[in-house]
């Protein structure tokens, strides 16, 4: 979606939901973050006049924007007005081409209320060998001088989850891997 778009597509609205701690807005970031042609704006509530004013502005301008709505599902009226905004469904006829320019990105912990989304993410809690798996990753990524040792980080997954009976989850695989760094360091 992000490549067509960037390509000249009109977007299409994402939503990325699921539980939290799973990495959606990081997920939405590292979209972002590929294309260095695409700016990122991360949106807070507005009325109705300043979603106009900001699609009027981001719409002048010569480069693609993403439009990233965190936590959508917990925000007030005005929210929801801008998701309406967002998805074309409050959106004047003048005002279409201006949208065209931006991508909107809304994460949730659910996909219920956002039937105007035609793209949905969903993310779920991880099994343990894909939770390894990503703690390797992430290991990996943060220190390429360590040769990371599958068995230690599985093993710290395995006391993760039976000590405080957490969920395997992004977040939780990062602790994984600082401490894996830690103890190899």
């Amino acid at each position: 979606q992000v490549i067509a778009f960037m390509r000249g597509t009109k977007p299409s609205c994402v939503l990325i939901y699921g539980p939290e701690a799973m990495g959606k807005a990081t997920l939405a970031r590292a979209m972002a973050d590929e294309f260095p042609e695409l700016r990122l704006i991360q949106a807070c509530p507005m009325n109705g006049a300043e979603i106009r004013s900001l699609f009027a502005y981001l719409g002048a301008q010569p480069l693609r924007f993403m439009l990233l709505m965190e936590n959508a599902d917990t925000y007030s009226p005005a929210w929801r007005a801008l998701l309406n905004e967002c998805t074309g469904a409050a959106v004047p006829q003048n005002v279409i081409s201006v949208v065209s320019g931006v991508m909107c990105v809304a994460t949730s912990s659910s996909s219920a209320g956002f039937a105007g989304f035609p793209v949905r993410i969903g993310l779920e809690n991880m099994e343990l060998d894909a939770f390894a798996k990503t703690a390797e990753e992430l290991s990996a990524a943060r220190a390429p001088y360590i040769d990371t040792d599958a068995a230690w980080i599985r093993n710290a997954a395995v006391d993760y989850q039976l000590d405080p009976h957490d969920e395997f989850n992004v977040s939780s695989a990062s602790l994984i891997a600082a401490r894996f760094i830690a103890a190899h360091e």
